[in-house]
């Protein structure tokens, strides 16, 4: 509340003395002259008029005070409406004062949000206090004794890391350039220095070489954990840049191999939130209109969709949000039409085609061509959306629609189990699809009730049941807060073919 000058009455009823000590000043009149000109010429400026029923009134003084109002009549003339034609603002100012305001300095800090990312486990959305040093922090704590990793390493062991997630990962992610990170590398053999993104890209690349597809020893895990805490405790890429992105998406990934590495969920929405502030969701954006603008955006977009989906929680962008376009394939090398796949793929999640009938190109090859290294990201990725989309149909078309997405969980479970057979990693997000893919022939040979699902013809082929059991056990050991699903899986292979009903928990 303004106070007013002294020996100016007060707008308020009732005797004066008696509603408490006066406020000080905290405006003089000048400063309110000087504020409502202002508006005035804001107003005009917008193309509307504005009459002058200013009063004009030093304190003591009685020259151009407006005479007191008698009636409603005088009253009415005095504050008659003003008629402004305010300019409509464009998105773009929209835009700029969300920039301005939420991002920077109200709800949006990537600082504060990635640490507290970091910090969170997979298997809650919530802060647990006494679990905040996860394994990644507590063996990298043991093990750092504050030197650099990458100065201790023999450069043909970060050499087949690196070359390792060349070959395993970039098919499906296509963020990084292989000359770049070699360079990199050989700045550090060398002694060289380089910026801190790219430090922390070849270290992350490297970690994730490190446990994927799998890691040989128990060394392997350490050094990843190890570089890990070196890029946890790098602070320079804090600010919204195409390598913030990057450096983003390779702790997403991470996250999805090894416990311990942080939020996936948490990450990822940090990851397309980056990409919204650097306009690489819009194709009219000058750093959006490259191929590596694109690149960026859409494999931000195809993490959103699987980590989000695979959760059943909300996506951090709606297609209609956005008008970047998918990239068209490079040349017609399968491996350059991974990501591309794979982006429509997740692009139709949410609408009314069927996801069976987008292009696949694990099914036109061969076992041997479809079990190449650059293939088997894109097999546990393309398998996980395509239960996701099963469930989500599942739910919305009600449990009679289950039958037609059968073919969709036993292709899944034949996947994994032969990606399991050859020694592979697999992330969390497996370790739910091949559960959900369990309920998804479990409903179709029956229906759900409280806690029960009550057949009404044979159950399902017990040897698919132990397959999918083993396969969640197996994630179990690195992911432990997968072990509940683990549990009701045990529980109705033990009982679920001995009567009319199969008992989920």
């Amino acid at each position: 509340m303004l106070a007013l000058p002294s020996g100016e009455r007060s707008l308020q009823q009732g005797d004066p003395d008696k509603r408490g000590p006066r406020r000080s000043p905290v405006w003089t009149v000048s400063d309110l002259e000087a504020e409502v000109a202002r508006l005035e010429e804001r107003i005009a400026d917008a193309g509307g008029e504005q009459k002058d029923h200013r009063i004009y009134a030093t304190p003591g003084s009685t020259e151009h005070v407006t005479p007191a109002i008698r009636t409603q009549d005088e009253a009415r003339e005095l504050l008659q409406p003003t008629e402004v034609q305010m300019q409509t603002p464009g998105l773009g100012v929209l835009a700029d004062l969300n920039n301005a305001t939420v991002y920077d300095h109200e709800n949006y800090n990537l600082t504060r949000m990635l640490r507290r990312a970091l910090v969170l486990q997979n298997g809650t959305l919530d802060m647990h206090p006494g679990r905040r040093i996860r394994k990644g922090l507590a063996v990298a704590n043991v093990c750092s004794g504050g030197r650099d990793l990458l100065s201790d390493l023999p450069m043909d062991l970060l050499s087949s890391y690196l070359d390792r997630y060349v070959e395993y990962v970039s098919p499906t992610f296509p963020i990084l350039e292989f000359g770049e990170l070699k360079n990199t590398l050989e700045c550090f053999n060398k002694k060289q220095s380089a910026s801190k993104s790219e430090e922390c890209i070849l270290r992350l690349a490297l970690a994730i070489g490190a446990v994927f597809p799998s890691p040989d020893t128990l060394l392997d895990a350490t050094i990843a954990s190890r570089l890990w805490r070196e890029v946890y405790n790098e602070p320079s890429f804090y600010e919204e840049s195409e390598d913030t992105v990057r450096i983003l998406i390779l702790l997403a990934i991470l996250s999805l191999l090894e416990d311990g590495c942080g939020s996936t969920w948490h990450l990822v929405e940090l990851v397309v939130r980056s990409c919204i502030k650097l306009g690489l969701h819009s194709r009219t954006a000058a750093k959006a209109a490259s191929t590596d603008g694109a690149s960026l955006f859409w494999s931000a977009y195809l993490l959103d969709r699987w980590v989000s989906c695979t959760l059943g929680l909300p996506v951090s962008i709606q297609n209609e949000e956005f008008d970047q376009k998918i990239p068209s394939r490079i040349t017609e090398n399968h491996t350059q039409s991974l990501p591309v796949s794979l982006w429509n793929m997740a692009y139709v999640l949410f609408q009314d085609d069927d996801l069976q009938q987008q292009e696949d190109i694990s099914g036109g090859l061969s076992d041997e061509e479809a079990w190449k290294p650059s293939m088997v990201l894109y097999n546990i990725v393309s398998r996980d959306l395509q239960v996701a989309h099963a469930a989500r149909r599942i739910v919305c078309g009600g449990i009679d629609s289950a039958p037609k997405f059968e073919d969709v969980a036993i292709s899944h479970l034949q996947r994994t189990e032969a990606i399991v057979s050859n020694g592979c990693t697999l992330p969390w997000t497996t370790g739910l699809t091949t559960f959900v893919s369990v309920m998804i022939r479990l409903i179709s040979f029956g229906h759900p009730a409280r806690y029960r699902i009550l057949l009404r013809g044979s159950a399902p082929d017990p040897h698919y049941i132990q397959t999918a059991l083993a396969i969640v056990r197996l994630i179990c050991r690195k992911h432990s807060y997968l072990d509940r699903l683990a549990d009701i899986l045990e529980n109705i292979q033990k009982t679920g073919t001995a009567g009319d009903s199969m008992p989920l928990q």
